[in-house]
């Protein structure tokens, strides 16, 4: 890999176009997350860089050994109603879904843990998880106004 150089990043190589040097295919493009290993003012450096790829350079990618394929994940809205009285939506991701469901297989099998434990904790959860990002708004505009 090398770094994008201004041309590409106008034409959208590696957006919208595979991001191979010689490839130009555009159909069926595929995100995969990729160490870049580079050196930096003498110390080396490493970052995550996605990159989207036809399947025949997809292929050549993890010939010997198979990276990360990012996949876009779906969500579900739920409605909840907030302490102010309103009505608000609330986004999950499947993968909390999931883990709920599975949580709830093991409940079945025979754990006998009732339901309202397991909602105490994901309501204790789900508050502490509203204050933090409450006090990082704060501490985000406090920062601007400084």
């Amino acid at each position: 890999m090398r770094w994008q150089t201004e041309s590409e990043l106008v034409t959208g190589k590696g957006q919208f176009v595979c991001g191979e040097k010689r490839c130009k295919d555009s159909e069926g493009l595929r995100s995969w997350e990729v160490n870049f290993a580079y050196i930096e003012d003498g110390t080396k450096k490493n970052a995550l860089v996605k990159l989207r790829l036809c399947p025949e350079c997809s292929y050549k990618l993890n010939y010997k050994q198979k990276r990360k394929e990012i996949n876009r994940k779906s969500r579900k809205r739920l409605s909840s109603t907030t302490d102010a009285g309103g009505s608000g939506a609330k986004l999950l991701k499947t993968s909390e879904t999931t883990s709920e469901e599975s949580g709830k297989n093991t409940t079945e099998e025979g754990d006998n843990i009732s339901e309202e434990e397991h909602n105490i904790w994901k309501e204790n959860n789900l508050a502490s998880e509203e204050r933090s990002r409450d006090e990082d708004f704060e501490d985000y505009l406090g920062m601007l106004l400084l």
